[in-house]
């Protein structure tokens, strides 16, 4: 008896504080946010898939026995659990992209800087964007327009060198199909996008979180399908119409070899 009045009370305190964890997230929105932006229990612990782009695959280089290829602290990419909390988890970001904003169930995604809320930008109004990382998806018009607008204002705010945090719902599969496009770009017009390069990319997907062994091999074989296709450059400049300049100019901007 002893032991199940133990277990009740237990059970009773471990309910009442979720309660008033979630009612403090609750709180939070109204007070931070106001209604139409968007607060997102993280659990116990933390759950932010959270990484640095060019840190993640300097790391995968590195294992390799390869030099490093994107300077770091300039690009971060997570999931969206990471909304209506410090941006300090996230790397500080000065603009944030959603790729997983659904039109029908609109959501703002943002962190809480020194200065306020940094919120999330996007761009597709009539389609949630999904399967980005096969290359038949850029075939459909809608998707692709509402993609390609992500793509042509992150590439001007990262050449420009505002630290950029790109997000999905998982961090996954939309996000890492936009890094693997960043990846790839900056190795193709550095001359260095080989097999290798290739194994790094998909390294630096198997780092994400929740990833499970179906998805392996995913970002090499749409980095490769495009390479077939003429190149990530060509493929970026044709479909998206993104001036072959200002990818060459978001090149330089995040190439190692470029740091002081």
């Amino acid at each position: 008896m002893r032991f199940y009045r133990h277990y009740l009370l237990c059970s009773v305190a471990w309910t009442l504080a979720a309660l008033l964890l979630v009612g403090a997230a609750v709180k939070v929105r109204a007070m931070v946010s106001g209604p139409d932006l968007w607060v997102e229990w993280d659990g116990f612990g933390g759950r932010i898939n959270y990484r640095d782009i060019g840190a993640s695959l300097n790391s995968c280089l590195s294992g390799m026995g390869r030099p490093k290829l994107l300077k770091e602290d300039r690009v971060g990419r997570s999931n969206h659990k990471f909304s209506g909390f410090s941006c300090g988890r996230v790397g500080q970001p000065e603009v944030i992209y959603s790729l997983n904003h659904d039109p029908n169930h609109p959501r703002r995604y943002f962190c809480v800087g020194e200065e306020g809320p940094v919120i999330g930008w996007a761009f597709n109004e009539k389609v949630e964007l999904n399967d980005l990382e096969f290359a038949k998806t850029w075939d459909d018009p809608i998707m692709r327009a509402d993609a390609c607008a992500f793509f042509r204002d992150s590439f001007a705010s990262i050449a420009a060198g505002r630290r950029t945090l790109i997000h999905c719902e998982a961090g996954r599969d939309r996000t890492g199909a936009y890094a693997a496009l960043l990846q790839a770009l900056v190795a193709e017009l550095a001359d260095r996008l080989d097999d290798a390069m290739l194994a790094a990319i998909e390294c630096d997907y198997r780092a994400t979180r929740s990833l499970k062994p179906y998805k392996f091999g995913r970002m090499k074989s749409f980095i490769r399908d495009l390479m077939q296709r003429g190149g990530v450059t060509t493929f970026l400049s044709a479909t998206c119409g993104i001036e072959p300049a200002t990818l060459r100019q978001l090149t330089d901007s995040l190439l190692w070899e470029a740091s002081p």
